[in-house]
């Protein structure tokens, strides 16, 4: 039969290793989203000034400028996750 001591023991190194596994994740996924976060604002930024030069094309050029501007945010966002 084990001692009380040991099972006290026993009991608290466990529950110190649980608490620790949990901040130890929580404290990364939010390090995860600060960074994607700071990443889809950067890409959202390259958007807006691409969006901003095509405003010098016409017609179809303008359209395609657009278009691809929008393809690379896309882009750009997958590679955040």
């Amino acid at each position: 039969m084990k001692s009380r001591a040991g099972v006290f023991m026993g009991t608290t190194l466990a529950i110190l290793f649980l608490l620790g596994m949990f901040v130890v994740t929580t404290g990364t996924s939010e390090a995860k989203d600060k960074g994607r976060k700071l990443c889809e604002k950067a890409c959202e930024e390259v958007y807006k000034t691409r969006r901003f030069e095509c405003k010098r094309f016409s017609g179809r050029e303008r359209k395609r400028c657009e278009k691809d501007a929008k393809s690379d945010r896309h882009n750009c966002k997958k590679h955040c996750r």
